[in-house]
Order: C-alpha cells, then structure tokens, then sequence
C-alpha cells in the first residue's frame, strides 16, 4: 500500500481512502503528512489548527474546512507555510 500510495496524488488518495469506512479526512490528511512525508498539506479538519487559526487572526469562530482551504492556498506561495501552522498549533495548547 504505502508504495503504491506514493504514487498517486493527495487528491487521488483522500478519495480512494475515505471511502473505506471509518477512515475520514483528518485521518487522510495525518497520513499523507507522517507517513508520506507531504508537508505541504494543510490538515484543514484538524481541531488544533482551526483554534490556531482563530486565535492567530483573532476570529471568535472557527473556520470551516472550506475556508481554511481557501487561507492555505494563499499562503502557499509563502515560504515556510508549514511553520505558521506548527506556531498556531503550538498557541492553542497553551489556552
């Protein structure tokens, strides 16, 4: 699996493993980025995340994957995208 997994492109493995039951997207998302070693995936159903980016930009709300997908794709002509991510996750545990 893992071989055959490092083939194909995240789009191609959140659809194919989703569709296995009990496997959802965050678990998808885990996978693709500590397995396959993609960091440049943005984990946008991941609760730490969200709360970091809520805190991070001082929303009483937390995003829905959709916009935090929409956030992640202008920040990824940033260098050093996955940094950002790590500091707001690292914030929201100390709330």
């Amino acid at each position: 699996m893992h071989e055959e997994a490092l083939k194909l492109s995240d789009e191609e493995l959140v659809e194919r493993l989703v569709s296995v039951r009990g496997i959802g997207a965050w678990t998808v998302e885990m996978f693709l980025i500590f397995r396959l070693g993609r960091p440049d995936v943005l984990p946008i159903h991941d609760l730490g995340v969200k709360k970091g980016w809520s805190v991070a930009y001082g929303k009483k709300h937390m995003p829905k994957p959709k916009e935090l997908l929409e956030f992640g794709r202008a920040l990824a002509a940033l260098p050093h995208c996955r940094k950002l991510v790590h500091v707001a996750r690292f914030r929201t545990r100390r709330l």
